[in-house]
């Protein structure tokens, strides 16, 4: 059964009867915590679950909804409260009730009960001891995307309980059909392997200021990809990454191709030259220095946020002069590290 709860007006009725519905319970401070926060922002919607008598009394979900749009959403429920996590049950409840009410920003959490619910379905799997098929793998190793929810800060401890009990290694090798010694899951196996193909994880690799000596996975990176000291990039091709790749420093990119596609972000703050550099054609966010110098640039057509997706905007001026400039502090920046 739901209930509703109008802003300050319902705030005694929401404290009486939520709050102390769960007096004595291991979690009463969250009720607090819900009350006051929620009531103060707009209307929130709790979910009752029968309790022994077969009484409307067990809070279960509560949504909470400003100005028209979702606010957030929380379980209620004393194991999972502290994650946000719902059970099949309550992910079909929720779900409903999500359509009814078609408030703004349902999309996002439209796409986060599907996650859920397949999650739910692996994670009942994990406790019956059954085996997980190759799209179930691919799905618990996030090698296509994050695995959504309604915890913004933390992953579903859930995930991190299941892979605790499996042979990572082993597992990645079935999704990627390649043999076992050409998974890294730890930075320090990418020097000791020539054949390394995918690294899980993100990945950190310093001290090196050019690409000549670089070495990264063959086709991928599950994870994001960090290169702080890196200056120079020149003749590079990046493998797939499914996050974000950071070049902070990076001042000089020259025939560089970034992945087709990036589901995170490109970070080139302090770029000063680009020459002939292919970005990916859809990506979150690609952040550049607005003074870099381009010359035959290939800029994303797609820029997405979240779940929403929109025409890229062209985030420099383009100069008449930008490829004898590029070229000349290019080749000036080469010849003063040849120099040293």
């Amino acid at each position: 059964m739901w209930e509703k709860y109008h802003t300050y007006e319902d705030s005694a009725r929401f404290f009486r009867e939520v709050q102390w519905q769960k007096k004595g319970s291991i979690f009463p401070e969250r009720y607090a915590t819900i009350k006051y926060r929620s009531l103060d922002e707009g209307d929130i919607y709790v979910y009752y679950d029968e309790d022994v008598n077969r009484r409307y009394t067990v809070p279960r979900i509560v949504i909470s909804a400003k100005n028209g749009a979702i606010n957030y959403i929380k379980s209620l429920d004393e194991p999972f409260m502290d994650y946000r996590y719902f059970d099949r049950e309550m992910i079909d409840v929720l779900k409903n009730k999500l359509e009814e009410l078609n408030l703004d920003g349902r999309e996002n959490y439209d796409f986060a009960l599907l996650d859920m619910y397949v999650l739910t379905n692996i994670y009942e799997k994990y406790k019956t001891n059954e085996e997980l098929n190759l799209e179930e793998l691919t799905f618990l190793y996030e090698v296509n995307g994050k695995i959504r929810g309604f915890n913004t800060r933390n992953s579903d401890e859930r995930i991190n309980e299941i892979l605790c009990k499996r042979d990572k290694r082993s597992d990645l090798a079935t999704i990627f059909n390649c043999q076992k010694d050409e998974i890294s899951i730890g930075s320090d196996e990418l020097y000791n392997n020539d054949h390394i193909l995918y690294h899980y994880g993100n990945l950190c690799i310093t001290g090196i200021t050019d690409t000549d000596n670089i070495k990264l996975p063959k086709k991928g990176i599950i994870g994001s990809l960090y290169l702080p000291s890196l200056l120079l990039v020149e003749n590079f091709q990046f493998p797939q990454v499914r996050d974000n790749i950071y070049l902070n420093r990076a001042t000089y990119l020259k025939n560089v191709t970034f992945p087709n596609e990036l589901r995170g972000s490109i970070v080139l703050v302090n770029a000063k030259g680009l020459n002939k550099v292919v970005f990916p054609n859809r990506l979150a966010s690609l952040c550049l220095n607005k003074e870099v110098i381009m010359n035959d640039v290939v800029l994303p057509e797609v820029i997405t946020n979240d779940l929403v997706a929109k025409k890229a905007q062209e985030p420099i001026t383009k100069q008449d002069d930008a490829p004898q400039k590029v070229l000349s502090i290019f080749d000036r920046f080469k010849q003063n590290k040849n120099a040293k």
